[in-house]
């Protein structure tokens, strides 16, 4: 038979909404941009410093949630959680559920639970080299450190502006992070 042309009136072209392409998105991604589908695009310029997790809500840390977070590294702080670099990823997600079995009113994410980590055990890092230094002591009851104003120089010097916040602010966890972190097994200092 042979073929006859089209009597219908030819279909309208295609529209090709960018914001549901595959490609558009991984590129969009690669840029730091978040893509969500039918929302317009973030029309700022994208920095070197843009990254997916600013993109993502700020964790609100209060002392509860700290120690609660602590509490839960101390009881995985076994050999069997725990390796030579630190707690693997399946163990991350097996306390992020039980953080959130505890706090249900709170939904941090592993990435945002494994930053406090790091930066509680950097504090602790600190103020743990701060108390040896000559003539700095440690209030017990307050868990603060103990400096006059020239040692307090003397340590801005020595670990910079992040020491200054423990002028005035107690940190309570200090002794808990001794548990897990001096008498760690798997790591050295």
């Amino acid at each position: 038979l042979p073929l006859l042309p089209r009597t219908s009136s030819p279909s309208p072209p295609r529209k090709i909404y960018m914001d549901a392409s595959s490609k558009f998105n991984l590129v969009q991604a690669a840029r730091g941009r978040k893509v969500v589908l039918g929302a317009k695009m973030d029309s700022r310029k994208i920095t070197k410093r843009d990254s997916p997790n600013d993109l993502k809500s700020r964790a609100q840390w209060n002392l509860e949630l700290e120690r609660a977070l602590v509490e839960i590294l101390l009881e995985h702080n076994t050999p069997y959680h725990r390796g030579g670099h630190g707690w693997s990823g399946e163990v991350w997600n097996m306390m992020v559920r039980i953080f959130h079995a505890r706090h249900s009113y709170v939904k941090f994410s592993k990435y945002q639970l494994q930053e406090k980590e790091k930066e509680i055990k950097r504090e602790y890092k600190m103020l743990r080299e701060a108390r040896k230094q000559s003539g700095v002591g440690w209030d017990e009851m307050r868990c603060m450190i103990q400096a006059d104003a020239h040692l307090w120089d003397e340590l801005t010097i020595l670990f910079g502006s992040r020491i200054n916040k423990f002028k005035s602010k107690p940190f309570p966890l200090f002794n808990l992070l001794g548990d897990l972190y001096d008498d760690c097994w798997c790591c050295t200092y």
